[in-house]
């Protein structure tokens, strides 16, 4: 069966400086993502031993980890790859026009190998310096990046995602340029083969405009799962209600014009006109309710901006911001057939693109069905919107969503809307809507598209994806994340690779010793640990690669041994003494203090050993026995509660 995942890095021998600097902790040399190849002569070659079949995480799905210690170098790999991967972008789509997107920036001075294995093939990108080779199984090692865009079918396109508040801070990379600023843009319609999730600006991540787009995201999926798969998509999380409100921040009601194009009936036609009859729409009149007003406004204002913001629309009408005052003055017969050009081929397409203009069309129809539009003006649940039970498919549920003209709010069956659930139930939500929106959105993309790529081949980086998860769901993160994908069959059009940065022995208890890469200070060890395959959580933590000194807090560590070490200081210095009344002993208020500390500790060996130890270095015996006492009753009342439970 055929498959893609990443094979393995290679750092190449540079003693310069500023390589150096970029390659951090790490040492020249090669880093296996998986053993399914091995090296032989400083070369790539299949191993045959390698244990897991293609389809071991499912039907065209491979998952690797990266883990170590921090510091260790799992960061500064991933930078690696990003690097590698910003480069060769840039030089492909150097000259390119991508008025929406940020500019890409080539990063000097790195020195290093990609490889991938794609349709059973080993591939390479390979980046040293200002020179950029590679080769994508046909065997033609390419000294320059090629330039036409399918081409680009044969690489692969990345998701990162990263929730960490320090991570690519584009002030931490500012002595390479601006290169990680461009890598956070979607904007180009998925030419640039990378992304890096949630979007971060000098500020960092507006926690507020992800909350908008979770929202919108997970609303699709919320839907499909309760209406077509008939469960919950988290489980024990129902589906209770999403309701829908009207957005005064994006329509002209209660907030005075702030659209781009205001409607006038001056004149007998108008560009404005133009945009609506091309989408065979009724012509706007004075009559016409707010509401539809504020739904044409919208789909004029979205139809011009993706021309001006997507390369494969340039070629039609586009108003220029400067030109806005004077639309009325613009209209004659060559702007009108270029603008239904235009509407005619954003009808045509169906790809994630044109989606608000598809829901802002069904929107419309709805209004011309119902003279009664004043429901809409009020807060309304989504089961008055649409009967989502019809819905052939994702796609279908989402094209007929309200338009961004309404912000909703979801609740579940506890009643507690999304926006006050706890930050890791959101961050699961966050996480695993993102991941699944962006596949979703590569999928959508047109074949034969001179101007786009149809990505096949997607490599997925969640780096720490456990920050803020309750370790239950840590437990069942990769599990959940493969049925989703299957579910949504993900993984029957796409190729997909998907690689944990991790501290989590929960997840690592996922994925067998041959799809991890242990670093310690910047070099791979080889199967740090015994096979984490569906092992004890307990026993992956003992190997010193995790916790060399052992599970213990330090500050109850150090609590401990100052009750050790005052008993070993007694025991030393009765050492030579050999009357009773002659030895040394715990005073009464040092017993009471080491006596209330040894009860708070959860271990029963350790608490009864420690016990132990204390009452033989004090004299008092009636303390002795009125404190075992207690101890034995205060067991007796936890046991009666617990036979009550």
């Amino acid at each position: 069966m055929a498959r893609f995942s990443l094979i393995a890095l290679r750092i190449l021998d540079n003693k310069d400086e500023k390589s150096e600097k970029i390659n951090k902790v790490l040492k020249p040399g090669w880093y296996l993502f998986n053993q399914s190849y091995k090296l032989e002569k400083d070369e790539l070659v299949i191993n045959t031993d390698y244990p897991l079949s293609d389809d071991f995480f499912g039907k065209n799905i491979s998952i690797n980890a990266i883990v170590g210690k921090n510091g260790g170098g799992k960061s500064s790999i991933i930078d690696l790859v990003l690097r590698i991967i910003n480069n060769f972008a840039e030089q492909v789509l150097k000259g390119r026009e991508r008025p929406a997107a940020s500019e890409l920036y080539y990063v000097d001075n790195v020195n290093a190998e990609l490889y991938f294995e794609l349709n059973n093939k080993l591939c390479y990108l390979k980046c040293k310096d200002k020179d950029i080779q590679y080769d994508f199984g046909d065997g033609k090692k390419n000294a320059q990046p090629f330039k036409n865009l399918k081409e680009m079918q044969k690489f692969f396109y990345s998701i990162v995602v990263n929730y960490s508040l320090h991570a690519y801070n584009e002030n931490d990379y500012l002595d390479e340029g601006l290169w990680i600023r461009g890598l956070f843009d979607k904007n180009d319609g998925y030419l640039t083969p990378i992304v890096i999730t949630p979007y971060r600006n000098e500020s960092g991540i507006n926690s507020n405009k992800e909350q908008y787009l979770t929202n919108n995201r997970l609303i699709a999926l919320l839907l499909y799962y309760k209406e077509k798969q008939k469960t919950d998509f988290i489980e024990n999380y129902i589906l209770q209600q999403i309701t829908y409100t009207l957005d005064h921040r994006k329509t002209n009601q209660k907030s005075g014009h702030n659209s781009y194009f205001v409607v006038s009936f001056v004149k007998p036609k108008s560009i404005f006109e133009a945009y609506i009859n091309a989408y065979k729409l009724p012509t706007p009149t004075n009559s016409n309710s707010e509401l539809r007003l504020d739904a044409y406004n919208y789909l004029v204002r979205k139809t011009n901006q993706i021309s001006q913001n997507y390369p494969s629309y340039k070629k039609y009408y586009k108003i220029d911001k400067y030109e806005i005052s004077t639309l009325e003055n613009l209209y004659n017969e060559e702007t009108k057939k270029s603008i239904e050009e235009l509407v005619d081929y954003i009808k045509k397409d169906k790809s994630h693109v044109t989606l608000k203009i598809r829901q802002t069309l069904h929107f419309l129809t709805l209004l011309d069905k119902n003279e009664n539009e004043e429901k809409f003006k009020e807060p309304f649940d989504y089961k008055n919107y649409a009967d989502y039970s019809k819905s052939s498919s994702l796609d279908s549920i989402m094209e007929t969503l309200p338009p961004p003209l309404f912000k909703a709010e979801i609740r579940f069956n506890n009643g507690i809307p999304l926006s006050k659930m706890s930050s890791g139930e959101r961050q699961f939500l966050f996480a695993m809507s993102t991941v699944l929106y962006h596949i979703k959105n590569l999928m959508s993309i047109p074949e034969g598209d001179d101007e786009r790529v149809k990505y096949k081949n997607i490599n997925i980086i969640l780096d720490e994806i456990e920050l803020f998860f309750h370790p239950e769901y840590q437990r069942t993160f990769i599990k959940n994340l493969i049925d989703y994908l299957v579910r949504l069959k993900m993984n029957e059009e796409q190729k997909i690779n998907i690689i944990f940065a991790t501290h989590s022995p929960f997840i690592l208890s996922d994925i067998p010793n041959c799809n991890i890469i242990y670093l310690d200070k910047g070099k791979q060890k080889k199967n740090v640990c015994a096979e984490p395959f569906g092992a004890n959580i307990h026993d992956i933590l003992k190997h010193d690669f995790f916790l060399n000194n052992g599970f213990m807090g330090d500050f109850a560590k150090e609590k401990i041994k100052h009750i050790l070490d005052e008993i070993n200081s007694i025991i030393e210095k009765n050492k030579n003494i050999k009357e009773a009344k002659d030895k040394h002993y715990l005073e009464k208020d040092k017993y009471d203090e080491f006596v209330k500390t040894m009860k708070l500790i959860g271990e029963p060996l350790i608490k009864n050993k420690l016990m132990s130890m204390i009452n033989d270095v004090y004299s008092n015996k009636n303390d002795i026995i009125d404190n075992r006492i207690k101890m034995l009753e205060k067991e007796i009342k936890d046991l009666k509660e617990s036979k009550e439970e």
